[in-house]
């Protein structure tokens, strides 16, 4: 699970280029509406979309982020649930053996038991 843990400390840095492109597209945005050629209009609106777009998928990206460090941290909390009960069935096994032992005990004395009621039924 170890392997799973990933930092996304970069979040900071993501969250500020997402403001400047969208500044960017906004700047593009106004200089379209000055310049006087059609060309330049819909190349500089086209590249107000492109920034726009690039920002936007960066605070989704962030977003999913923040979703995948929750599920990290799930997964992190079941590893060490599962490691916990481990342990204590490890514990238990050990533990259990005697009790193992004294169940044959007994169960061998009932059938030796059953054993001689038979042998005395049968006289």
């Amino acid at each position: 699970m170890n392997a799973l843990k990933i930092s996304w400390q970069g979040s900071k840095t993501f969250t500020i280029l997402a403001m400047v492109m969208y500044i960017i597209a906004i700047y593009f945005v106004y200089a379209a509406f000055i310049l006087p050629s059609t060309e330049l209009k819909i190349a500089i609106g086209s590249l107000a979309i492109v920034f726009t777009s690039i920002a936007s998928s960066d605070i989704r990206n962030m977003a999913d982020k923040e979703k995948i460090n929750r599920i990290l941290d799930k997964l992190n909390q079941i590893e060490d649930l599962q490691k916990e009960i481990q342990s204590e069935q490890k514990e238990q096994t050990n533990s259990g053996t005697p009790i193992v032992a004294s169940l044959e005990a007994i169960s061998q004395y009932y059938m030796d038991f059953l054993t001689k009621q038979k042998n005395e039924d049968a006289e």
